[in-house]
């Protein structure tokens, strides 16, 4: 009998671990499944609290859905410089300053800009019932923080852009939108505007609107587009509004922070807000006394009006008498002649209102005793001096204001005239109402959106489809 401290013989004590080893491997291989074997379904809880079995195929994520809206989209290139006047507009501008009624006698509307055609096609792979409406992008600085976006009706394939500065570079593009949001963008293309120094803008329901700006100065300098506007009233008697909703959303995108009404009350009626939107500021500034240069009426409006003039916060402003001629045209002459406009585009500037419909044709005798001659008489070396001690001396206006009006309205010679930019951070403020961008098909839903009353900007979050 063997000890219970006597060790074992030498082989039992080598089958000993093998016998271990052997069951380890038996345990290790009831574990796992053989090729072909049907495995354990995992199991998953479900919604109610209990256990359900899930197979394998269940885990696994789904295909990804075939895509419900592929399109290219290319836009058409345009040739530069782009013209924005019309024929008959660059034939007064080449001619003789004085002429203007050789081409029109302010009867009709002959005014308004030539609009930029942007064209675009689009090529579908799948979906076209799924177009819903493009958006047309058009800025000028590289970084696009100048933007503008404009929202059309998905079978458009154009887009009339309106009112573009002169002599300006400018990039643009087309999206496509489809159902569910998802965004097609052509690729980027440039196009330069013809560089005639006068700058025309269509505001619909007025007439003989432009801009200021555009000019070149008489010592190389150059007057910024997109600060100050002439035209037309925009009402009268009070209530009356002659200008239309899109002629509104028109005056929002150019910016306009002031409107000068030069009128008598009895022509523009009783009136606390612009018409343009309770965010712009409406300055009621009758211009008495302006058929005689020399009143001491005259001289007292000149006076309240520059020193609106001379704020940078009051700008870009739209200024206007009755047809925006012969008022507004003596400040603007005064304006532009401070600034160092020749006495050529000073007679363009006022006489080009012959070509919107104001009633009666306007002729140099006009206003050459009221105040062209006494200005040309006050002292100075050139045109702008002479302006500029005239209104100092006789009409009273101190130093600082008409300083401040050039250094706001010139970019001086060897410095780059920067249009202005009116698309400034703002918080939308959506319209009451809802304009249509197309009307529902068979096959298609219609679109509306809401601009905001600020910028004239349409509102992204704003866009409905209509049934």
């Amino acid at each position: 009998m063997m000890n219970r401290f006597e060790l074992p013989p030498a082989g039992l004590r080598v089958l000993v671990p093998l016998l271990a080893l052997l069951t380890l491997l038996l345990l290790v291989s009831c574990g796992t499944t053989k090729a072909g074997d049907e495995t354990t379904a995992p199991v998953a809880e479900t919604t109610d609290g209990t256990t359900a079995e899930t197979t394998a195929a269940e885990t696994e994520p789904d295909e990804p859905a075939e895509p419900t809206f592929v399109c290219t989209v290319q836009t058409v290139g345009l040739t530069s410089p782009v013209p924005t006047n019309t024929e008959l507009q660059k034939t007064y501008l080449a001619a003789a300053p004085k002429n203007a009624t050789n081409y029109a006698e302010g009867k009709q509307e002959l005014s308004r800009p030539v609009p930029i055609k942007l064209q675009w096609t689009v090529d579908f792979e799948v979906g076209e019932s799924e177009l819903r409406y493009f958006v047309v992008r058009v800025w000028t600085k590289t970084d696009k923080s100048d933007a503008r976006e404009f929202i059309v009706g998905r079978s458009a394939r154009e887009y009339l852009f309106w009112n573009a500065c002169v002599g300006q570079k400018f990039f643009w593009n087309v999206t496509a939108v489809g159902a569910d949001g998802s965004a097609v963008a052509s690729a980027q293309r440039t196009f330069r505007t013809e560089d005639l120094s006068f700058r025309m803008i269509y505001v619909d329901g007025i007439t003989n609107v432009r801009d200021l700006g555009g000019k070149a100065t008489e010592d190389g300098g150059r007057i910024r587009q997109g600060l100050m506007y002439r035209g037309a009233e925009l009402h009268k008697e009070g209530t009356t509004v002659l200008v239309s909703k899109a002629g509104i959303n028109a005056l929002r995108q150019l910016g306009i922070k002031s409107e000068l009404d030069f009128r008598t009350e009895t022509e523009a009626g009783v009136r606390a807000t612009s018409v343009i939107g309770n965010s712009v500021y409406y300055r009621f500034q009758t211009l008495s006394g302006s058929k005689d240069f020399t009143s001491s009426e005259c001289r007292s409006s000149l006076k309240k009006i520059f020193a609106i003039l001379a704020k940078e916060s009051s700008y870009p402003i739209y200024m206007h008498c009755m047809v925006g001629t012969d008022r507004t045209g003596l400040v603007c002459w005064l304006v532009n002649g401070l600034c160092g406009v020749s006495e050529d585009d000073l007679w363009r500037d006022y006489l080009f209102s012959n070509f919107g419909a104001i009633g009666d044709p306007r002729k140099p005798s006009k206003i050459q005793d009221n105040y062209v001659d006494k200005l040309a008489a006050a002292s100075g070396k050139t045109y702008a001096e002479k302006v500029y001690n005239y209104l100092k001396d006789t009409v009273g206006i101190p130093t600082y204001q008409l300083d401040a009006v050039i250094r706001i309205m010139k970019a001086e010679p060897g410095t780059t005239a920067e249009n202005y930019n009116p698309v400034e951070k703002h918080t939308h403020k959506a319209e009451s109402e809802f304009t249509v961008i197309e009307k529902a098909t068979s096959t298609s839903p219609g679109i509306r959106v809401k601009y905001c009353t600020v910028c004239g900007s349409y509102i992204p979050a704003t866009i409905e489809e209509t049934p």
